[in-house]
């Protein structure tokens, strides 16, 4: 879908994700690995930012999580220094259209969905700005992150089965509804562990009992749909799910052991795809909320009409 003059945001946004990965920046693991900045949001609503929008700004680089557009700015007293380089963030047009059942004849109202985009800039790109907040590192002790991490997974509405074993393995039985870990004192880290765990439980929110992603992908039209394309989103659904998850309570993501390699899957993936990421953010949202409500809030990317 495009902007509406024929600018594609679903390439524009694609193309920042994949130049960030040629640079060999993963933006989902730099995102939940960053200890020294809080949750980008605007600095004028205080809302945090959510889905691909997370990544986006947070790998930009900059220290404050505060963010505005360049209108917020002027508003604030504040100006944009010359030069400096807007990020871009996206959201979702809602309009609601009245539609008739081919069947049963009946009314109703139907949601149509159109993605839209904006620019913003940090704080940190801007002068004359008063009253911005100072940004706080995480000072959380690793116990209290790693109970944070085990609080989210006990806490998980209607959670499946998690067995254990020796074995080095971790997945997610559909069939069964099962997840399948390694012992926990079998792995390098708590941290690891975790990661791990909680990307196996954002696979687990595609089971019909829960958010019944596995049902709706098999009756999509997406591009990404069908075949290694639809294992290939799924993966990434699990990996930006985790990243969220992990960024909730502190935890560090460990860089693969084969980086390049997991780097080069992804530019495949996404160059085959360029709606694929922003279809997996999207979802991985959604099941990180449905994995911890209390880290649900209430979207500051999406408008009604």
């Amino acid at each position: 879908m495009e902007n509406g003059n024929g600018f594609d945001v679903y390439q524009m946004v694609t193309d920042r994700i994949l130049e960030l990965l040629e640079k060999g920046v993963v933006p989902w693991k730099h995102f939940a690995s960053n200890p020294n900045t809080g949750l980008p949001m605007n600095l004028v609503t205080k809302k945090p930012y959510r889905g691909l929008n997370t990544f986006l700004l947070m790998s930009a680089g900059f220290q404050s999580p505060y963010w505005l557009s360049f209108k917020q700015c002027k508003e604030r007293g504040g100006y944009v220094r010359k030069g400096e380089q807007s990020q871009v963030v996206v959201f979702w047009k809602i309009l609601k259209k009245e539609v008739e059942d081919e069947v049963t004849k009946e009314k109703k109202i139907k949601k149509v969905f159109f993605i839209r985009y904006s620019r913003v800039f940090n704080v940190e790109q801007c002068e004359g700005l008063k009253g911005v907040p100072t940004a706080t590192a995480d000072e959380r002790s690793e116990n209290d992150i790693i109970n944070a991490a085990q609080s989210i997974v006990e806490n998980m509405p209607n959670r499946p089965v998690i067995r254990h074993t020796r074995k080095a393995v971790a997945y997610y039985s559909p069939a069964k509804d099962e997840v399948t870990m390694c012992e926990r004192r079998l792995c390098k880290s708590s941290s690891q562990y975790y990661t791990t765990l909680l990307h196996e439980l954002v696979h687990s929110t595609g089971h019909k009992s829960r958010l019944n992603r596995f049902e709706e992908e098999k009756q999509a039209t997406y591009q990404s749909m069908g075949g290694k394309a639809s294992y290939a989103a799924e993966e990434l659904i699990a990996e930006m799910g985790a990243a969220m998850l992990s960024a909730q309570c502190g935890l560090f993501q460990d860089e693969e052991q084969n980086m390049a390699s997991y780097i080069s899957g992804w530019l495949k993936a996404l160059q085959n795809d360029r709606k694929m990421v922003v279809y997996a953010a999207a979802r991985a949202q959604k099941a990180a909320d449905y994995i911890n409500p209390a880290g649900t809030i209430e979207d500051e990317d999406e408008e009604t009409e």
